[in-house]
């Protein structure tokens, strides 16, 4: 399921029942649909948006040049006007279609006509059929910028790639365009400072960190196979309530027990080696082991989930870790979630020694005077919200990924769009979404922010939350 920030990856049986998921989510509030082993798959909601051409493989109504002149009279980008109104449409192949239209990636709808724009984007979808692919990448100030599986015109700079995978992992690999830049300006003044002298520490933790999250898989993997079916247990009390109250009827031989429950037939299998009563006693003791098991194993998978994404934290808290001590407080942080198999002693290195308690979080202003205060880890994410912020001020996280609690310090007073908006790309840089064009960050006043009961330095829980769309990029008017 490609879906922006949600993609999943789904193991489905051939009777439409769920083997297992890359991100599980469970039932509960908030959940559209719980994607978990042994539950039926149920496909994503429809989006109520035209099909960007006629074709038996895509299920939504095509669109008619008429319909399409019509929504042209809005007005606006032609691009933004067929993200919101196409399915499978992105704001790059939206951008795409634009240029060959109107010869503008941001050309107007008032410079389009319908009958092109439909055979526009019925060329670009027809090497869905005839699979003539030409992936490539391209460039903004020498950082690579986007991909995509078709040509692409209007750029400043286009490399084709010889394959789409190639071009996917290109640009996933690649640095946001700010470091880019900033590591070219680095290696041309100074080669030395290009150099990162905690490389070996880094690689260490990583390893540690990589190590930690498999062995978390390993266990949800081994609670997904032993959790029962539900009402499994329930089946299992009922087939020995029977086979007691019925063991008289059973003869020498005999294979199945089948009572007749009205509404359905209820067939008990019958052991050769045990009497009734005593197959009945084990399917009592099985049932209460499967209780147990249901009420144990929901507890302990929300233990490990809020375990990987608090490692998912220590991930991105190493790639933001400035200094020896703060790349070694993550090695022991694993120490204390007593998830090291060894205890290896950190890499020393030179000039270390410094306190952990030395690092603080950074602070900047916004234009209007307000100060934003950004944690760079864990430790940091709980002294900005619980120690620094105030119950009025404004708290932002990048939805759906481990990154920096951001707070305004407003007090409760207004903040402009322009502050809000710089805060917001703080969290979003600041993120495991860094570098992407649209991110998602939630905006909520402080007293709206808990911590998750039992959980890791950081992890909160959040209520009446808004959330805003900026590029994961640094914003340009900071202010120190």
């Amino acid at each position: 399921e490609c879906i922006t920030q949600r993609g999943n990856l789904i193991l489905v049986k051939e009777d439409g029942t769920i083997l297992d998921c890359l991100r599980r989510s469970w039932a509960g509030a908030g959940v559209e649909r719980p994607l978990m082993p042994k539950q039926p798959y149920t496909p994503p909601p429809a989006q109520e948006k035209f099909a960007p051409l006629a074709h038996p493989r895509i299920g939504a109504p095509a669109i008619s040049p008429t319909q399409l002149s019509l929504l042209l009279k809005a007005g606006g980008a032609l691009w933004r006007l067929l993200v919101h109104q196409f399915a499978g449409v992105s704001p790059t192949l939206a951008r795409e279609i634009a240029w060959r239209v109107t010869g503008q990636l941001e050309g107007a709808t008032d410079e389009a006509d319908a009958h092109v724009i439909i055979e526009t984007m019925s060329a670009l979808w027809r090497a869905v059929d005839t699979g003539e692919w030409q992936p490539g990448v391209w460039f903004v100030d020498g950082a690579v910028a986007g991909f995509a599986p078709y040509g692409v015109h209007g750029r400043e700079q286009v490399a084709p790639m010889s394959l789409i995978s190639a071009a996917v992992e290109r640009y996933y690999n690649a640095p946001p365009a700010a470091a880019q830049q900033a590591t070219a300006e680095t290696r041309a003044n100074s080669p030395e400072a290009a150099h990162d002298s905690y490389q070996v520490l880094r690689r260490t933790v990583t390893d540690l960190l990589d190590q930690a999250e498999r062995r978390l898989q390993r266990q949800l993997r081994a609670l997904a196979e032993d959790e029962p079916a539900e009402g499994e247990a329930a089946t299992l009390r009922l087939q020995a309530e029977w086979l007691l109250a019925l063991q008289s009827q059973i003869t020498v031989g005999q294979q199945t027990l089948e009572v007749d429950l009205g509404d359905r037939t209820l067939t008990i299998p019958l052991a050769d080696d045990k009497s009734a009563v005593q197959q009945a006693e084990q399917m009592f003791n099985r049932a209460a082991k499967l209780e147990r098991a249901a009420q144990i194993i929901p507890e302990r998978r929300a233990k490990l989930e809020e375990d990987l994404a608090y490692l998912g934290q220590l991930h991105l808290d190493l790639a933001q870790a400035e200094n020896q001590p703060e790349i070694a407080a993550i090695q022991e942080e694993l120490r204390a979630m007593g998830l090291l198999s060894t205890a290896p002693a950190a890499p020393s290195s030179r000039g270390g020694g410094a306190k952990v308690g030395g690092s603080q979080p950074h602070r900047y202003y916004s234009a209007e005077g307000f100060q934003i205060v950004v944690g760079r880890n864990a430790r940091q994410n709980e002294q900005v919200t619980f120690d620094i912020a105030k119950a009025e001020d404004l708290w932002l996280h990048a939805r759906g990924a481990p990154g920096s609690h951001v707070v305004i310090r407003c007090g409760g007073q207004a903040v402009s769009d322009d502050t809000l908006r710089m805060a917001a790309q703080l969290a979003a840089y600041h993120s495991k979404l860094a570098g992407e064009h649209a991110a998602t960050v939630i905006v909520t006043p402080r007293r709206f922010v808990s911590r998750a009961p039992g959980g890791h330095p950081g992890q909160v829980l959040v209520r009446q939350e808004e959330t805003l769309t900026v590029p994961a990029i640094l914003p340009t008017e900071l202010h120190g």
